[in-house]
């Protein structure tokens, strides 16, 4: 695996970043320039563990009007970069619970007396109107959105 570092150069709106091998979350050498207009200038280095099997770099966390254009990849010699794509997706309740398909929620269920019981469950499948859960003593809910 060969350790790399990205520099970014980004007009967007107050915010930071763009680009699937993840990058790091930690950012090196980092500046921010603001201009009139809510426009900035946002550099930052990331790095990046590359093998010859990825085939996609994800930059997560970047701004919903980044200007696509602005974004400068510099990668290191022997790396070619084909096509650069920007996907910008609204959070939704149904996208929030698919990414914690699998991990430990907390549930509140009302109980008779009108107020919650809370378990600790693993969230087993979401359709979008429904969730179902298992908690740790392997109860199953199905729990209406």
């Amino acid at each position: 695996m060969k350790k790399t570092f990205f520099a970014l150069g980004s007009l967007l709106t107050l915010s930071t970043s763009l680009l699937s091998s993840f990058l790091s979350p930690e950012v090196h050498n980092n500046s921010l320039v603001i201009y009139n207009s809510n426009i900035a200038l946002v550099h930052e280095e990331r790095a990046l563990e590359l093998s010859k099997s990825d085939s996609f770099i994800t930059y997560e966390g970047v701004a919903s009007s980044i200007d696509t254009d602005s974004v400068n990849v510099v990668l290191p010699k022997g790396v070619t970069f084909y096509s650069q794509q920007y996907r910008f997706d609204k959070l939704t309740q149904n996208k929030l619970l698919d990414a914690h398909l699998e991990k430990e929620v907390e549930i509140r269920l009302t109980n008779k007396h009108e107020s919650f019981d809370i378990y600790q469950a693993t969230l087993l499948a979401n359709n979008g109107s429904t969730a179902i859960v298992r908690t740790k003593n392997n109860k199953i809910f199905t729990i209406s959105s």
